[in-house]
């Protein structure tokens, strides 16, 4: 029978009388005065074979609840259909409108203290008026555990089956380390389709199976969903029943000794006869070695096996052939009852409990069987349909009917209709329920099965739903259709989704795809373009379940992410969407290298020569945007989708990297969008370019250094070029800066003056300015700059313009050609996040470009006049028959007006700037005393009287 719970309150005592006081304050309040506690309406009790957990109809009248388990690392698992058919719990409300929670002695979160089997639970609880007044309390239940005399148990639950095998002791050892991660048991599982698979622990989990392995008494316990895909349907004395087979193995243990944990459970069949239920079942006695005994046939009434002087009292007659059971009782000893939310419960849980033997190994097993209730009808019929959904399908009843009524066709989801041998070839079954008087229709169609309609509501979760009619030829033999005026639905989290493995092969990429198990919600994509693979030219091959996919080299969708000299990666990305939405569901790139196809090559001159790139498989994108790392060098030439660029390494934003005895040059294409503020907003497309050179080669052009001016290389006979760039002290640019003083100090806004010039006896060259721009610190290649002259203009955006100065011919000034003048107003950088003046020396850098006598009219760039963005598109990264260079400045410090101030009273600031500074403030103060005097006066006079 049953025995007493050890409960306790997991809360702390503080907890306890704070909530105490709580409650007493506000039970005298107006509107308090019935509140109820939870601690005062939740009970326990352990039953044969369940934990038995009751909140009160009480408590629920005032709160909503939600239940979780806590695990043996105090996590909380909140309770749902797939938690409790995985773990072993039922959560229902009884006929009083109590809330039961049903565990299994055999249950996920069931751990061992001493002798005793502790399960803690955590409740949370919110007010149904007052949505802000809830709580959440944690409670602790024991039972004794029992070892019983047998070796298997078998619970064929509403949801799950339950199987749980007594290991021999002399291996219980074993059990201890499959709690470690590396578990020494493995398990055959086998499908209803024939195939079989070994797994590992690990893999039992994740696929939704629940397994307990507990080395007390050595018991392992599996408990299997009934929507679980091994589970599959048979035949057993011709009653439709459930069934799956598995073994279990220690790696330890003997050579060919494993542990059955297969089981069937029967589909129980209700029949009504006047007043009497009566309720059959086909007698199991699986897996038997050798011949068997029946030992124990009886009842469990809310979960407690009742004994033969009970069945008696109340009523229950149990008769059993050779291969089926029967179980007759009186409706009225088990009538239903109507909850407020319409909900139809039973007085009591019935099961049926069958004890065997096995006589070759003197082994006692035990079945427990979920007895479902049927209502009787009255003899007036009045016809209708019942719809249930579970995990594994769509129960749908329709009655009661006459006897003489013939099902001719089936429609699951009001539309498509069935014969009989059609619907039960999809997958659905049909059972004829016969009463004395009526009979029903009662047929279970499963999910996943053709007649079934799905669809995908996201995540991992289907919903499959039904509008079912029926067909009937009724006595005089004309047809009767009716149909069910509401649409039921089932959500389901059974999504598999696809899973894309990439791999590499000679001169090709490949994806091997398993396709899941909802390939009809989904469309192939091969990067943006949704694909029909055999309209592609790809080697495709159709497994079924999966499909294998190979894309050449030569392919437009094989796209280039990497090259070198040596060799190229390719890439290949391919994806799964929602039909519907077009939302990605799954994605994968894989990137292989081959050798390389002569697409880029790198000049013993220092150019970098990418060419026929394929940058993009969608002819939609324009790869006229492209540009390598400096924005303003695109391609050099694109045509069918290809893409080449023509550049050398100190232009375009090349990185330079020395890695032992070689240098390498870098360089990446890409579609970047870059904002004023040096910010980038999006990129696309990437595609990374490498050339190597040994140290010891020497290079014709002069590299680009960090910290070194980049001198232009002069023509022919012209002979050596020297760029400088000074900071002048005057407007009238007579005398710059000299090196030693930097860096030198400037107020916000003052103005600089700057001179940039190329030092050289030709008078046949000029020098022009194509960017200038500041930086905080002395690298020229900085991320964060301010633009000031951009495309030899002033730059547009910023309110203190650039001004250019003409130079004229002075006694410094031999070659004006050779000179260009501008000013800008000192500024600096500010931290976004902090908004405060970055305190570093700014420098300032320019790219000049300098041209001889035949190139001023030939050559854009030479003409001293703005050049268009425009028309730099396509142009490479400079233009041809010109020299070009950066030179650079020293640095410049900001001084704040505050800073100045502060700087006269320092003790090394000369004698006569400080009698100065301070005679010219107290003539400013003798001007405000005498301009007060000459205000007051004035009033004085104003407001003299005038006489006449």
């Amino acid at each position: 029978m049953s025995e007493t719970v050890n409960r306790q309150m997991e809360a702390s005592m503080n907890s306890l009388v704070t909530r105490y006081w709580i409650f007493l304050i506000l039970g005298c309040l107006p509107g308090f005065s019935d509140a109820v506690i939870l601690s005062e309406n939740i009970q326990g009790q352990c039953l044969t074979d369940t934990l038995l957990i009751q909140i009160t109809k009480t408590f629920l009248d005032h709160y909503s609840v939600d239940i979780s388990v806590r695990d043996d690392q105090g996590s909380a698992h909140l309770l749902e259909p797939s938690l409790n058919a995985k773990c072993g719990y039922k959560l229902k409300k009884n006929y009083k409108g109590d809330l039961n929670l049903l565990v299994s002695l055999m249950a996920c979160h069931l751990y061992l203290e001493g002798e005793r089997m502790l399960l803690t639970i955590e409740v949370e609880y919110e007010q149904l008026r007052n949505s802000s007044a809830s709580g959440a309390d944690v409670f602790s239940f024991t039972c004794v555990q029992k070892e019983l005399a047998v070796k298997r148990k078998v619970f064929c639950e509403e949801e799950y089956i339950e199987v749980s095998l007594k290991v021999d002791i002399p291996f219980q050892a074993g059990l201890h380390h499959a709690q470690d991660q590396e578990s020494p048991w493995f398990f055959e599982v086998h499908y209803p389709d024939g195939s079989m698979i070994n797994v590992d622990q690990p893999w039992i989990l994740r696929n939704g199976l629940g397994l307990n392995i507990s080395s007390y008494y050595g018991w392992i316990t599996l408990r299997v969903p009934h929507s679980s895909p091994i589970v599959g349907k048979k035949d057993v004395f011709d009653y439709p029943s459930l069934a799956y087979t598995m073994m279990a193995k220690h790696e330890e243990l003997l050579i060919g000794l494993r542990y059955d944990l297969s089981a069937v459970c029967p589909e129980v069949q209700v029949r009504c006869a006047g007043a009497d239920v009566t309720v059959s079942v086909p007698i199991l006695r699986t897996p038997a070695s050798g011949e068997t005994v029946d030992l124990v046939f009886g009842i469990q009434v809310d979960g407690i096996t009742i004994s033969q002087t009970d069945m008696d009292k109340r009523g229950f007659l149990l008769q059993h052939s050779a291969q089926e059971v029967t179980v007759t009782y009186p409706k009225k000893n088990n009538v239903e009852y109507k909850l407020e939310e319409e909900e139809t419960v039973y007085r009591s849980q019935l099961s049926l409990v069958h004890m065997w033997r096995d006589q070759a190994d003197r082994s006692n097993n035990l079945v427990v069987i979920y007895l479902p209730v049927e209502t009787c009808h009255p003899d007036d019929l009045n016809p209708g349909f019942t719809v249930t959904g579970n995990e594994m399908g769509f129960n749908i009843t329709y009655g009661p009917i006459p006897l003489d009524y013939i099902v001719s066709s089936i429609s699951i989801d009001g539309t498509i209709s069935y014969s009989l041998a059609d619907i039960a070839a999809q997958g659905a079954n049909v059972t004829m329920i016969k009463d004395v008087n009526f009979q029903y229709v009662n047929v279970f169609a499963k999910y996943g099965t053709l007649v079934v309609p799905r669809k995908y509501i996201g995540g991992t979760s289907s919903q499959y739903s039904t509008t079912p009619s029926f067909l009937f030829l009724n006595s005089e033999r004309t047809e009767e259709t009716v149909k069910e005026t509401e649409t039921h639905t089932y959500n389901r989290s059974d999504v598999v989704f696809p899973v894309l493995h990439g791999s590499c092969g000679d001169e090709r990429v490949c994806f091997n795809v398993s396709k899941g198990n909802a390939e009809e919600f989904w469309r192939f994509y091969v990067w943006e373009v949704p694909v029909i693979t055999t309209q592609r030219g790809y080697i495709y091959r159709d497994h079924g379940p999966s499909f294998w996919l190979c894309v050449g080299i030569q392919s437009p969708d094989l796209l280039h992410r990497s090259v070198t000299a040596d060799s190229r990666v390719m890439a290949l990305a391919v994806s799964f969407r929602d039909s519907v939405t077009g939302k990605t569901v799954v994605k994968a790139e894989q990137l292989c290298t081959f050798l390389t196809g002569g697409e880029l090559v790198c000049t013993a001159t220092g150019e970098m020569k990418a060419r026929a790139l394929r940058i993009s498989a969608s002819p939609a994108v324009d790869l006229h945007s492209l540009s390598l790392r400096d924005p303003r060098c695109g391609p050099s030439e694109v045509t069918d989708n290809l893409t080449s660029f023509e550049f050398t390494v100190n232009t375009c934003g090349t990185t330079k990297e020395v890695h032992g005895d070689y240098v390498v040059y870098d360089n990446e294409i890409s579609n970047k969008v870059t904002a004023n503020d040096n910010t980038t907003r999006h990129t696309l497309y990437k595609v990374t370019l490498l050339c190597q050179y040994m140290q010891t080669d020497q290079l014709s052009l002069e590299l680009f250094s960090k910290y070194k001016q980049s001198l232009p290389k002069p023509a022919q006979g012209q002979g050596e070029f020297k760029l400088s760039l000074d900071i002048m002290r005057d407007p009238g640019y007579t005398t710059p800066y000299p090196k030693e003083e930097f860096p030198i100090t400037k107020l916000l806004r003052d103005p600089l003056f700057v001179e940039v010039s190329v030092l050289s006896d030709d008078p046949g060259i000029e020098l022009f300015l194509k960017d200038c721009w500041g930086t905080l610190g002395a690298d020229p290649s900085s991320t964060l700059k301010w633009p000031v002259i951009k495309d030899s203009c002033e730059f547009k955006g910023d309110k203190y313009k650039t001004l250019f100065h003409q130079v004229k011919l002075t006694r410094r000034v031999q070659l004006p050609g050779h000179y260009k003048r501008f000013d800008v107003k000192m500024f600096t950088f500010i931290d976004m996040q902090s908004k405060q003046l970055l305190d570093k020396e700014i420098y300032f850098h320019c790219a000049v470009i300098i041209c001889d006598a035949q190139a001023l009219s030939s050559d854009q760039a030479c003409s001293g006049a703005c050049i268009p963005g425009k028309q730099r598109r396509g142009r490479g990264a400079w233009s041809l028959g010109v020299q070009h260079g950066v030179v650079s400045s020293g640095g410049i410090s900001l001084q704040s007006p505050a800073d100045a101030a502060t700087s006269l009273l320092d003790p090394d600031t000369p004698s006569w700037l400080i009698i100065v500074s301070v005679t010219g403030l107290l003539a400013c103060l003798a001007f405000m005393v005498y301009a007060y005097w000459r205000l007051k006066l004035k009033k004085r006079i104003s407001n003299k009287p005038v006489t006449t």
